[in-house]
């Protein structure tokens, strides 16, 4: 093998080498980041099974489902309008959520379900939105129509 061939082959091994490092620390630093995952349903409170609020409440549900800490800055949602809406939680924000971790909050006003609402999120201190899936949504809705509208209705 001549000189020039050893350098050429050396060189072509090190470009390979150094990308597949780099590919490697991309991949890992978009996957191993922290994520949250959003949960959001119809609820009521409770102590000790004795109902101390008649009213229903949305409420959110989050966990961090990653490998890192999230700093949790603001719960709310998005309406058709473009809207968007911040709940004033009951707890103190932020909130760093380590793995595993999750973070519990609500809100009285169902109106956001009627018909308007485009997502419910919770969002990090890197301004990334984490949303609740579409599904939930459809269900939120569907439930606070049959709920409420229809409660409505029958009385008028």
């Amino acid at each position: 093998m001549s000189e020039s061939s050893t350098i050429k082959f050396l060189a072509l091994w090190g470009a390979i080498l150094s990308s597949f490092t780099f590919g490697w620390i991309f991949y890992r630093d978009i996957t191993q980041r922290g994520r949250l995952r959003v949960s959001c349903y119809i609820g009521k409170i409770f102590i000790s099974g004795i109902s101390i609020d008649p009213k229903d409440y949305l409420v959110w549900s989050v966990v961090n489902i990653g490998k890192y800490p999230v700093v949790l800055m603001h719960i709310g949602g998005t309406l058709k309008d473009k809207t968007r809406f911040i709940v004033s939680t009951h707890k103190t924000m932020p909130i760093t959520l380590n793995q595993g971790e999750s973070f519990l909050d609500y809100m009285d006003d169902l109106s956001v379900l009627d018909g308007g609402l485009i997502s419910l999120w919770a969002a990090d201190s890197l301004n990334r939105e984490f949303k609740a899936s579409k599904k939930q949504l459809k269900l939120l809705a569907k439930n606070y129509l049959e709920k409420y509208k229809n409660k409505t209705n029958l009385t008028s």
